[in-house]
């Protein structure tokens, strides 16, 4: 068991040959996860979300704001094959836009029944 939980990070950047980004696709993509497992079968993580600012289109002259999203997400383990999961997204329930016209919820929120076998 990791005494002090875990870090989990990912960065990605992306251009094509021209130099221009693809539409929809950000620059710089990156995630940071803090994660921690309680003896008593619960897992947490609470994860940052960062994507610069975006295209939408091919020449690359309309965009979108960069955004940051705050997530939380809780799993309990009920037995070997069945987790409860629990997930908290846009916690600083910003007005962002991944698709042009398209807002994200705010505060939303997502429970479920896993089911591994």
């Amino acid at each position: 068991k990791e005494k002090y939980g875990e870090i989990i990070t990912s960065v990605a950047i992306a251009k094509m040959n021209d130099g221009k980004i693809l539409p929809y696709h950000s620059r710089l993509k990156s995630f940071l996860t803090y994660g921690y497992n309680f003896d008593m079968g619960v897992n947490t993580e609470l994860t940052l979300d960062y994507s610069s600012k975006q295209y939408t289109d091919i020449s690359n002259r309309n965009s979108l704001n960069p955004f940051v999203n705050l997530s939380l997400n809780l799993t309990y383990k009920i037995s070997p094959e069945f987790n409860l999961t629990f997930d908290l997204k846009n916690l600083l329930n910003r007005k962002d836009f991944h698709w042009f016209d398209y807002q994200e919820p705010p505060l939303d929120f997502s429970a479920g029944l896993l089911y591994r076998w």
